[in-house]
């Protein structure tokens, strides 16, 4: 079974038809030069591949020095491939603030002065506002989010929203067993820590297998940004 859809899809979910190429995932890239200069390779290479190259999330924010170079490369080869190019939305990608916040506006500051600084901020932040929370590849039943299932349980099959970007900001906690969602330790009121039983929940509601997310490096097996991983479609 299928992920049933959204009301909304452009804001909620994509879905990602099978490949007979590798589902390739970027996660928490923050603008760092390295992970960049990898998915230049990747992007480059699609030409003679049928991979799909995804983004769990946090493609700006922090202080990786090509913030604006890395959203324009993912946005260029969305355009270039729209079938395989797929972005979910991080919490460093919610709303105009935290846009605003983030190191992306200094590096616009240093390049365009401050004529066009408000401009730059409305039209990113109303780029990243189209971007789905979730992306879903049911030929391989992965489902893929930045943070993780925080909406009401009784919301979580439709994937409707009830409450803006909580989804973003979902901590996973081992120590959680079942269906609650505490204020997680970042000490904001929303940010919520999420368990095995609400993964096992979701999944089963959507008929997913995999959950797949970002959000929390220090729970990633590489330390460093970009975190890049291979799955065969086939």
């Amino acid at each position: 079974a299928g992920m049933m859809k959204a009301q909304r899809q452009h804001e909620e979910l994509r879905i990602i038809e099978a490949s007979t190429g590798s589902l390739v995932l970027f996660a928490d890239m923050h603008g760092d030069d390295r992970a960049c200069g990898e998915l230049s390779v990747q992007v480059g290479e699609m030409h003679a591949n049928d991979d799909v190259i995804a983004s769990l999330g946090d493609i700006i924010g922090g202080k990786g020095p090509m913030q604006l170079e890395t959203l324009s490369l993912w946005l260029a080869a969305l355009v270039k491939f729209p079938n395989r190019i797929a972005i979910c939305k991080g919490n460093c990608e919610t709303n105009r603030n935290i846009i605003a916040a983030e190191g992306l506006l200094d590096q616009a500051y240093e390049r365009w002065g401050m004529p066009c600084f408000d401009t730059v901020v409305d039209k990113i932040a109303d780029t990243l506002d189209l971007l789905p929370t979730w992306l879903s590849f049911p030929s391989i039943g992965v489902l893929v989010c930045h943070g993780g299932p925080i909406r009401p349980v009784e919301r979580l099959s439709s994937l409707e929203l009830p409450i803006p970007d909580l989804d973003q900001w979902g901590d996973y906690d081992e120590t959680l067993e079942g269906l609650e969602t505490p204020i997680s330790g970042r000490g904001t009121p929303y940010t919520r820590s999420f368990g095995l039983g609400r993964v096992a929940h979701v999944l089963k509601a959507t008929g997913h297998t995999v959950l797949l997310r970002g959000h929390q490096s220090k729970l990633l097996k590489q330390q460093s940004s970009g975190i890049l991983m291979n799955s065969n479609f086939t």
